[in-house]
């Protein structure tokens, strides 16, 4: 009864206030609605951002689809002009931001870019090779399974398991239900005919990039956990070591 009663004054307290300086200052629901404008306004530009985030994501993997279409022959090539042009833009972010980077990040054990290389290269096989296989919206759509994968990744290899919150675990589910209902025509649709089984392998193969994506980002936490680094360094040894890689599996294509 005295919370009640405390509520209840507070709220006579507070609609007395909000009534006097309405009628002292007249322009309090001016204000107000200044206020809700401004509100409104500032929503604008992470609406925009996200917005911006999603066309990017889309139109990298419609990218990748019509690449990998009109190159069949020289998809290694593909490969290997994409880990050449991340090169640059790393190396520039990396130049650009050399302050950042010290001693200690430089001195940091070598094997370990290898390891993020090769995992990162072996994503981008995964995505390059089979995508001109691979139905256009399962071009899109497979590689959400590294959100699934993630979440398991990370519990699994740092214990996380308990940092993730109700919604990450019903989101992965959604995630893994959208998958499973995309893959159902291929699963039991037989006008395909034989050429259902080779769609089926493709897109197994381009759904384990995912996987290999989720690991590499997996062991960047661990490593980023336990020792800052400059990200742009980072990625900047991780896309030389994958030029170097590519170029050694290049006459294999």
């Amino acid at each position: 009864p005295l919370m009640g009663v405390v509520e209840d004054g507070a709220a006579a307290t507070w609609g007395d206030e909000r009534s006097d300086s309405g009628s002292g200052s007249g322009g309090s629901s001016e204000d107000w609605d200044d206020g809700r404008r401004g509100g409104a306004l500032a929503m604008i530009g992470p609406a925009l951002l996200v917005s911006a985030l999603t066309a990017a994501s889309v139109g990298e993997r419609v990218a990748l689809k019509v690449m990998s279409d009109k190159m069949p022959t020289y998809r290694l090539l593909l490969v290997e002009f994409v880990c050449v042009a991340n090169l640059l833009v790393m190396g520039a972010l990396a130049w650009w931001h050399r302050d950042e980077i010290d001693e200690d990040m430089k001195r940091t054990p070598k094997w370990r870019f290898v390891v993020m290389a090769i995992t990162d290269t072996l994503m981008l096989f995964l995505l390059v090779i089979p995508a001109r296989s691979v139905p256009a919206t399962l071009v899109v759509l497979l590689l959400q399974a590294g959100v699934p994968v993630g979440l398991v990744a990370n519990a699994t290899t740092q214990g996380t398991w308990r940092r993730y919150d109700w919604s990450h675990h019903v989101g992965a589910i959604f995630v893994t239900g959208g998958i499973v209902i995309a893959l159902s025509p291929l699963l039991f649709d037989d006008a395909m005919g034989e050429s259902r089984g080779d769609v089926l392998g493709n897109c197994l193969l381009y759904a384990c990039a995912a996987v290999a994506g989720a690991v590499s980002n997996a062991f960047k936490e661990g490593m980023l956990a336990s020792a800052p680094m400059q990200p742009h360094y980072l990625n900047t040894w991780v896309s030389a070591i994958q030029c170097v890689m590519v170029l050694i599996l290049a006459p294999l294509g």
